[in-house]
């Protein structure tokens, strides 16, 4: 028995991408008919970036057929060509990296890690998961968890908008319950209000060129003030930052027609062209930031992701080695078992046989009884250990061959 996955290639087109998603009654329907097709165990890992077939199969299944099984199913077997095959060790490999956010778009992104948890749960829940994969896949989520924990990785922040967020706070930092203007409602600005609403700021202004816009967003919270887009000027002295988030071709705060300030401003501008007039730097009382800063953060933050993703590998490695260890004492298992049970059985059969034959004390029982057991104990004692110490192929043939030589003995078990 080996693991192997199936995959849809990240090379391949979104057109094609789009017909091989893996979703809702996909899931189930893919998953039924795999393990009705002889697979043993099935878990499939199903994102917007990523589908990939978990297997644990017979070790007579091998690339080509299971390629072409699960392109089959897919609908087409020309889907074959877009088809990706690991087996074995890579498999192992590869599954720990990617709920670590190794192998994610985003280096350590939190999303991964869920996803594979409910992989594992909508797998345990079909009954497609059995020991293998449900071992493997705890084992792969333990380490991804602990790597969170101790690189920090995911805290690490790569988006735009929330750097610019970040850089706000820290400079508003000494300034207990600040004031701020959020000028632009879209998609980013939205974002950025519910960031700040988390905050401890004493009042949020928010203007929009659409006024209607801002009355149209369902706010409870009693420091949310909606401003009309023309006294925007009239706001800036009674903030402590700004924050722009428009779709305006135009600059909406430009250098000359900002108002004299006794205190300093702080102003983040999240749009692309940009929303602040780059003049207001001249201004001492200004601080400005803008996508160029972001851009040189995020860069010094993705190093920092790559640092803490060399660590992770150390921690996956350790975990992996461990993981092997407890797959080769899993492979031998059963026949360990049931040469354990066939020496019980002769040991038993034996006794029997002698006590019914033989009029022995309780003592002599008992010494013989211990004799035999020991001496069939010790006939098997060195196979068992020499079985535990081969690496897995060789566990594979010599299990193999056990079954073969013992084949009427143990189908009587």
């Amino acid at each position: 028995m080996k693991y192997a996955m199936i995959a849809v290639d990240e090379s391949a087109s979104m057109d094609i991408k789009e017909q091989l998603v893996l979703t809702g009654t996909k899931k189930i329907e893919m998953t039924d008919a795999l393990l009705e097709n002889g697979m043993q165990e099935v878990v499939i890992l199903s994102t917007c970036h990523r589908n990939e077939i978990y297997l644990y199969v017979d070790d007579a299944d091998d690339e080509y057929r299971l390629i072409q099984l699960v392109a089959s199913l897919f609908g087409d077997e020309s889907f074959a060509t877009h088809l990706l095959f690991l087996e074995g060790q890579e498999v192992i490999n590869h599954l720990f990296q990617v709920a670590a956010g190794l192998k994610s778009v985003v280096i350590g992104e939190d999303q991964i890690l869920g996803q594979v948890k409910q992989a594992l749960s909508e797998a345990n829940a079909m009954g497609s998961s059995g020991k293998m994969l449900k071992t493997l896949f705890r084992e792969v989520i333990t380490t991804a968890k602990k790597i969170k924990a101790e690189t920090h990785i995911s805290e690490v922040p790569l988006s735009l908008s929330y750097i610019g967020i970040q850089l706000l706070l820290k400079e508003l930092s000494d300034i207990p319950h600040p004031s701020v203007l959020i000028v632009g409602i879209g998609k980013m600005g939205q974002l950025a209000l519910k960031y700040l609403q988390e905050e401890d700021f004493s009042k949020i202004y928010v203007t929009n060129r659409h006024f209607e816009k801002i009355t149209s967003i369902n706010q409870y919270d009693q420091r949310f003030i909606p401003v009309e887009y023309e006294d925007r000027y009239q706001i800036l002295p009674q903030v402590d930052a700004v924050i722009t988030a428009t779709s305006s071709p135009h600059l909406i705060i430009r250098a000359d027609q900002l108002p004299e300030r006794d205190k300093p401003l702080v102003m983040v501008d999240l749009a692309m062209p940009r929303d602040i007039d780059e003049k207001v730097r001249s201004n001492q009382q200004v601080k400005l930031f803008n996508m160029d800063d972001f851009m040189r953060l995020r860069e010094e933050n993705n190093q920092k992701r790559l640092h803490f993703a060399k660590q992770a590998m150390g921690y996956i490695e350790e975990a992996i080695q461990k993981f092997n260890e407890w797959q080769k004492e899993a492979n031998v298992v059963p026949a360990i078992a049931l040469l354990n049970e066939k020496v019980n059985t002769i040991h038993r059969d034996t006794m029997d046989f002698l006590n019914h034959k033989l009029d022995l004390s309780q003592h002599d029982q008992k010494i013989i009884d211990k004799m035999i057991l020991s001496a069939l104990k010790r006939m098997v004692r060195q196979p068992i250990l020499n079985l535990k110490a081969m690496e897995s192929d060789q566990q594979e043939v010599a299990v193999s061959a056990l079954e073969s030589l013992y084949a009427e003995d143990w189908r009587e078990e």
